[in-house]
């Protein structure tokens, strides 16, 4: 992996760097400024929750056009584009002082923050590479961990020096006048072409591993979207693909029910979450290797596995330790996830349109994300003790741990009547 950082050090740098700037439109970075700005505004912390999942929601819906744009524009206009309207996200939400222009100032945030941003670095990364694909992703994936550990501390100076509008300010100034400049920088001193992958980095017909293992091929035909649409594959994958966002995001969101149900201190969270983030980086680099070694259907399966596991020690509960094995392993399997189902498609589909079936499929994540945690709300609601609900959950992903294999037999099957 560091031979491969070496060789292609600034489409990767490029890679991780158009991560770790989706912070301003991220929730963990948002969540610095929610009472602050629902106290400026006037409105309810209610009101102000649902403008939020409906301004979420919505930008989801705009992913796919939005991976058709990456599939159609050179690099360079892209990113001119999406950095200029991630950039008018801030100074609009900067000036909010009504619902609607608070609401439109966060779809632009999570329309590019959490969508458009991590949708361009992973379709760079899938086009720009085939036989290192897996350790790319690995790589880029760091951007997420990377971004987690660095801006709280400047959500928290920036906020408490300037205001909460003032800091939005800043960051859409530096998104247009640092941002923009290192990332255009680094794609021109790239060896990447508009069409085609890096130099050594495209697989020989026939030769590669890849393409003579049906669990690790690469496919020689670009499915369109609409082509991806009419293979079961494709369902049974965006399923699979839903289940480390949707958990990891109503695990966290329920996290004081969670803990309160098993005794364990509220307090040690913080510490949890360190964790974390700390096995998310290191299993995102491990993971990538293995991805191109061994094919992502396996490791797909398992990585789900893991999560039902993790799921699995919040039902069960014990002593506060336990707490820790939780965060790990939650931690591994999440960083995980991103190298996996990223050379998943890739691997099956192309990577002509990978920007539109990406964007539809990302259009499927958010969207079950922003409303995970409602199940579970509706359910204590009723009555249902968390500890029953979570044995349920992890009854249920069990049964989807068993899509990848679904999905590897299909391709040995099809491969076999060729």
């Amino acid at each position: 992996m560091w031979q491969l950082l070496r060789k292609y050090p600034c489409i990767l740098i490029f890679g991780v760097l158009q991560i770790f700037f989706t912070a301003p439109g991220q929730t963990f970075f948002i969540s610095f400024f929610v009472l602050y700005i629902f106290q400026d505004i006037g409105i309810s912390h209610s009101c102000f929750a649902g403008i939020y999942s409906l301004a979420t929601i919505t930008a989801s819906l705009f992913l796919t056009p939005a991976g058709r744009f990456i599939d159609k524009y050179s690099l360079k206009t892209v990113l001119t584009g999406i950095t200029t309207c991630m950039a008018a996200g801030c100074f609009l939400l900067a000036s909010s002082k009504s619902l609607s222009s608070l609401f439109f100032g966060f779809f632009i945030l999570r329309l590019f923050g959490q969508g458009v941003f991590g949708l361009t670095g992973n379709a760079v990364m899938a086009k720009s590479f085939e036989k290192n694909r897996g350790k790319a992703m690995g790589i880029t994936t760091l951007g997420f961990p990377l971004s987690e550990a660095v801006y709280p501390s400047i959500a928290l100076i920036l906020l408490y020096n300037f205001g909460w509008r003032q800091t939005y300010l800043i960051l859409g100034l530096s998104t247009l006048f640092i941002m923009l400049p290192v990332q255009l920088f680094l794609i021109s001193k790239s060896p990447k072409k508009q069409a085609g992958f890096l130099p050594g980095e495209k697989l020989e017909s026939g030769t590669s591993t890849g393409r003579t293992t049906p669990g690790l091929t690469t496919t020689d035909y670009d499915f369109s979207l609409s082509e991806a649409l009419r293979d079961i594959k494709f369902y049974l994958i965006i399923i699979a693909s839903c289940v480390p966002p949707v958990v990891m995001t109503g695990l966290l969101f329920h996290q004081t029910s969670v803990f309160q149900g098993n005794y364990w201190p509220v307090t040690m969270a913080g510490s949890g979450l360190t964790v974390y983030a700390v096995c998310k980086a290191v299993s995102s680099i491990i993971t990538g290797p293995l991805v191109d070694k061994h094919g992502p259907f396996i490791l797909f399966g398992t990585m789900i596995l893991m999560i039902a596991f993790g799921t699995l020690l919040t039902a069960c509960g014990g002593p506060a330790w336990i707490m820790y094995i939780y965060f790990a392993v939650m931690g591994a399997a999440l960083g995980a996830a991103s190298p996996i189902v990223n050379v998943v498609f890739a691997s099956l589909y192309g990577t002509k349109h990978i920007g539109s079936i990406k964007g539809f499929v990302q259009t499927f994540r958010n969207g079950l994300t922003a409303l995970g945690p409602l199940p579970v709300a509706l359910a204590m609601d009723t009555g249902i003790s968390i500890t029953f609900i979570l044995y349920m959950i992890t009854i249920s992903i069990f049964i989807l741990s068993t899509f990848p294999l679904i999905i590897k037999l299909i391709v040995v099957r099809s491969f076999a009547n060729k």
